[in-house]
């Protein structure tokens, strides 16, 4: 039987010179450089979730950027398994290499650390449908983060350490941090007694939604008990309510901050009507 291997060259224009290493390539702006980024990192949670494969070898020297700033993977045939027994901590490797080179060679403030990273290409609760909403959360807890950089290192040196159990005897062994690290990649709670429906952060966004809604309806109940709103002034505040379509591109953060609007709208709307009794009085 004959085998054959077809290859194509990726060039960095039409006169036939390759793609340059990132490590070569020509400085890019900040925009830029934050896009690539943020394609690597899609790029690395799709090798592991998709292809179950993990790089290994992850860095500036085995990543190809060509005329069009499009960013080419290298080397993938050394990548190994999920099943390897080293395989977590190659990942951890490859975030390290990609977090270190973006945050000191185009000095990016707004990066994941390497443990978001990590969690963000393991966490098996990160689907397609959550996936942006997931980015949209941790990118804006990056950009928040606190300028305490002694306080980062040790954070990041202490991940780069601890111990990420990958077998049932490995787990008999982990401490409860390491065990606290496991349960993000098992998709599980801190005490490791359920499962998780969705990524912990975008569980605690849920958790802050319902209790903002809950408190709304308490305020509205309260309203309509004491001030009878007339039928034409509650078919405004629906038209106004369905006046703000949410557009489809719309982050969780946008959506959050556009119904607290409407509701605060709401509420001062409510102070200025006319108790029905009073209008009857009137008339």
């Amino acid at each position: 039987m004959l085998n054959l291997l077809i290859v194509s060259a990726i060039q960095l224009g039409e006169n036939g010179w390759p793609a340059t290493k990132l490590k070569d390539s020509v400085p890019l702006d900040e925009s830029e450089a934050f896009s690539l980024y943020l394609k690597l990192i899609h790029y690395m949670r799709v090798m592991f979730v998709k292809c179950k494969l993990i790089h290994a070898d992850l860095s500036e020297f085995n990543l190809l950027l060509d005329s069009k700033k499009e960013l080419y993977v290298i080397d993938v045939s050394q990548s190994v398994e999920q099943a390897h027994p080293n395989a977590l901590e190659f990942l951890r490797l490859d975030c390290r290499n990609v977090t270190d080179y973006f945050a000191k060679r185009y000095t990016l403030k707004t990066i994941l650390t390497m443990q978001q990273l990590f969690n963000y290409i393991t966490d098996p609760t990160i689907t397609d449908s959550n996936e942006q909403a997931y980015l949209d959360r941790i990118m804006e807890q990056a950009e928040n983060r606190s300028s305490n950089e002694t306080t980062d290192e040790v954070d990041e040196r202490v991940f780069e350490r601890i111990f990420i159990p990958q077998t049932l005897d490995d787990i008999c062994e982990t401490s409860s941090k390491d065990f606290r690290q496991l349960s993000t990649i098992l998709g599980m709670n801190e005490t490791m007694t359920e499962a998780r429906l969705v990524p912990k952060i975008l569980e605690d966004e849920n958790d802050d939604s319902s209790s903002i809604t809950s408190s709304s309806n308490s305020d509205d109940d309260d309203d309509d008990s004491s001030d009878y709103a007339s039928a034409k002034e509650d078919q405004e505040e629906q038209s106004l309510a369905k006046g703000n379509v949410r557009p489809r591109d719309e982050s969780p953060t946008s959506k959050r901050l556009r119904k607290q609007a409407i509701r605060e709208e709401k509420r001062e709307k409510r102070k200025t009507k006319i108790p029905k009794h009073v209008k009857k009085r009137a008339e």
